[in-house]
């Protein structure tokens, strides 16, 4: 009996040293990060023309970042045609001159304390499956790169979430052809 005490108490002290030795020092170089939270949403206040009204009070929220969307020059209506995130990923061009507004505010802004602001690119409703030419899709999306870089952002959110029977991305249903090979 003793015996396999002996034993079982080896398997713990092993145990024992593999956490002191793996877990730990990986627990605590996860709590010495500088973890962020990104703000994800949609409102008013994070459109690019409303953010430099709204900055005082976003960075009071304990948010280390934003993810923000170009919106066409206002006067609009803010429905989905008048965000780009909701168009750029799809068969229609998409005109810099109508972004204007956002494009300026946005390469204007002062962050702050945010050091992660990023720009949204949705695949819905896009309207294109994986056979499609996406050419004009990678125009857009080489567009919305260069502001990106212009406005010295950190990236792009690209958002494959399907959020509407429109998108057929990964609809394979609705995929005219099913095949990568034509048939």
């Amino acid at each position: 009996m003793s015996r396999i005490i002996d034993s079982r108490a080896w398997y713990v002290l092993l145990a024992l040293m593999w956490v002191c030795v793996t877990v730990l020092p990986a627990r605590a170089d996860f709590e010495n990060r500088d973890a962020r939270i990104i703000n994800f949403e949609w409102s008013y206040q994070v459109i690019p023309q409303n953010i430099p009204y709204n900055i005082a009070a976003m960075q009071d929220a304990p948010f280390g970042g934003l993810v923000t969307d170009l919106v066409k020059n206002l006067p609009n209506d803010l429905n989905k045609s008048d965000i780009l995130s909701w168009n750029a990923w799809g068969p229609q061009l998409v005109n810099p001159a109508d972004y204007a507004q956002s494009v300026n505010a946005l390469s204007t802004m002062s962050w702050g304390k945010y050091d992660g602001v990023y720009l949204r690119m949705n695949v819905t409703p896009g309207g294109l499956d994986m056979f499609d030419d996406h050419s004009v899709a990678m125009a857009n999306s080489q567009w919305l790169s260069s502001v990106t870089r212009q406005a010295n952002l950190h990236g792009i959110l690209f958002d494959p979430e399907f959020y509407s029977q429109e998108s057929k991305v990964f609809h394979y249903a609705s995929w005219e052809r099913i095949s990568p090979h034509g048939g």
